[in-house]
């Protein structure tokens, strides 16, 4: 299962779209901003993400944070770890 979570940096505001292969294990979360290096760290609990230090999560449906969030994909069985740019507007008008 993954779980699709969107927070925001509280330094810079910038938005990142976690990805995470879940598992019902607790899975700590320790990452930088990709724009201003601040550590953002938390964790997954049941599924859910929680603790969130230097971070806050916003709503899903602002479509338009969403397209242009960088993408953080993390598995808690695996070690993946994968960084990308999402720029879904540039992909739409094609």
């Amino acid at each position: 299962m993954v779980n699709n979570d969107y927070i925001q940096c509280i330094v810079c505001g910038e938005i990142i779209n976690f990805r995470v292969q879940a598992s019902e294990m607790n899975m700590p979360i320790l990452i930088n901003c990709p724009v201003c290096t601040s550590q953002i760290r938390g964790n997954f609990q049941s599924m859910k993400l929680k603790n969130l230090v230097n971070a806050k999560t916003i709503n899903h449906s602002d479509t338009t944070v969403i397209d242009r969030a960088w993408s953080f994909e993390l598995s808690a069985e695996l070690p993946t770890r994968k960084v990308i740019k999402k720029n879904l507007q540039a992909t739409m008008q094609v």
